[in-house]
C-alpha cells in the first residue's frame, strides 16, 4: 500500500445526500493532493447503506458497519477508519456536516507537527456540490440570521492528528458510544496530558477555517440523521 501524507476520514448515518455534495465538492479542488490524500468514508449503519457513484480524482475509500440499534457511535466509527489507514502519516477527522476547504487542507499538507485544529465559519454545499458562503446565499438555503457571522468555536473532534500521537493517546473513548457528547472532551484531555508530559507537542490552530452547515440538529433540510442530541432512557 502506498504511503500517503494522510486520509480524510468521515464517519457518516444515514446523510447520502450530504455525502454526495460533499464528493462533488471535494472533486472540484482535490486533485492535486491525490497522491498524498485519500477519503475514508465510514457508513456507520446507514439503511440503506450509502454509495459512491460518483468516480473521483481522489482515491475514496467506503467502510460498510451493518446495521446496529446503538445510538451516536461515532467514536467507534473514528477508531475504524483511522485503523484502516496504516500508511497514513495523518488523519484529518471531519464530521460530515464540516466542509474542508482547499486552504485548510494545503496547510495539513505541510504541516508536521503533532494536532491542529481549525476555526469555522458557516458554509452550506447546496446540490451541485457548490459551497455557499455568503449571508443572502445561507439565508436561501435556509440559515437564521444568528447563525451568520463571527467564527464558531474550535472543534476538538475536527482535528487533524499525527497517527503515531492517534495511537498513544489511544484513538476516541468508545464508552461514550450510546450517548451525544463527551467524547470530545475526553479527547482532548487525554492529549493535554500527553503534552504536559512531554510526549507530544501542543496543538496548534490553523489561520484557514473550514465551514460547518448551519446548525444541523435543526436538519431543516432532512440532509443528515434524525438521532436526537436528548439523552437516551
Amino acid at each position: 500500500m502506498k504511503h500517503m501524507k494522510g486520509s480524510i476520514i468521515i464517519p457518516c448515518l444515514n446523510s447520502h445526500e450530504v455525502v454526495r455534495r460533499q464528493i462533488l465538492w471535494l472533486d472540484s479542488w482535490m486533485k492535486p493532493f491525490s497522491d498524498r490524500w485519500d477519503l475514508v468514508i465510514v457508513d456507520d449503519g446507514s439503511e440503506p447503506a450509502i454509495s459512491i457513484a460518483l468516480s473521483t480524482n481522489f482515491n475514496t475509500i467506503l467502510i460498510r458497519i451493518p446495521p446496529h440499534l446503538q445510538k451516536w457511535t461515532h467514536p467507534k466509527a473514528r477508531n475504524l477508519g483511522a485503523e484502516i489507514c496504516q500508511e497514513s502519516e495523518f488523519l484529518f477527522f471531519m464530521d460530515v456536516d464540516h466542509i474542508l476547504t482547499l486552504e485548510a487542507l494545503s496547510f495539513a499538507d505541510s504541516f508536521n507537527d503533532d494536532m491542529m485544529r481549525f476555526p469555522r465559519r458557516t458554509g452550506a454545499l447546496d446540490e451541485n456540490g457548490k459551497l455557499l458562503t455568503s449571508d443572502e446565499d445561507l439565508l436561501r438555503f435556509g440559515a437564521t440570521q444568528s447563525e451568520l457571522g463571527p467564527v464558531h468555536k474550535v472543534a476538538a473532534t475536527t482535528c487533524l492528528i499525527r497517527k503515531t500521537t492517534q495511537n498513544a493517546i489511544g484513538g476516541f473513548s468508545e464508552k461514550f458510544c450510546g450517548r451525544y457528547g463527551h467524547e470530545d472532551g475526553d479527547y482532548r484531555r487525554r492529549y493535554e496530558k500527553h503534552v504536559i508530559a512531554g510526549k507530544c507537542k501542543p496543538l496548534e490552530i490553523c489561520s484557514a477555517n473550514i465551514y460547518v452547515f448551519p446548525n444541523p440538529n435543526a436538519n431543516r433540510q432532512g440532509l443528515f440523521h434524525s438521532l436526537s442530541r436528548k439523552k437516551s432512557p
